[in-house]
C-alpha cells in the first residue's frame, strides 16, 4: 500500500488490488471486497460452528486435555479418568462441600504440594 498526501488529504493506492482511493471507481470497488469479506468471514463461522455442534452430535469430545483436571484422553480419542487426578478433584469437591472457599481450597491444594492440571505449584484463586 503506498500513500500519497493531496490537497483533500491522503489518498491511498491499494497494489494488490490496483486501487487508488480518491479514484471514481475506488470506493466502490473497495465496498464491495469489504463485502465479500465480510461474507467469507460469516461462511467459515457458520461452517466452525456446524462442525462443533456435529461432533458434539456425534458423541465427540473437543478438551485442552492438558490443562483439563481428572480425565485424559483415551485410545480412542474419548475421555478416560485419570485415577490420581481423579482424587484431587474428589478432594477439591470435598472440601468446597465441607464449607471451604476457592481461596481456602487453592491454599490447601498448594500446601499438600498438589500440582495444576499445567504442572504449576501456584493454584488459581479464582472461583472453580
Amino acid at each position: 500500500m503506498e500513500c500519497t498526501r493531496t490537497d483533500h488529504g491522503v489518498e491511498c493506492f491499494f497494489e494488490k488490488e490496483n486501487i487508488w482511493i480518491f479514484d471514481g471507481k475506488g470506493e466502490l470497488l473497495i465496498t464491495i471486497m469489504s463485502s465479500l469479506a465480510q461474507e467469507e468471514s460469516r461462511s467459515i463461522s457458520e461452517n466452525v460452528t456446524w462442525g462443533h455442534r456435529k461432533r458434539m452430535a456425534d458423541g465427540k469430545v473437543t478438551l485442552a486435555y492438558s490443562t483439563f483436571l481428572g480425565y485424559d484422553r483415551g485410545e480412542d480419542g474419548g475421555l478416560v479418568i485419570n485415577p490420581q487426578e481423579a482424587e484431587t478433584v474428589r478432594l477439591i469437591y470435598r472440601s468446597f462441600m465441607d464449607g471451604m472457599t476457592p481461596i481456602g481450597i487453592c491454599h490447601m491444594l498448594e500446601e499438600k504440594g498438589v500440582l495444576t492440571p499445567g504442572k504449576k505449584k501456584k493454584w488459581s484463586e479464582k472461583p472453580f
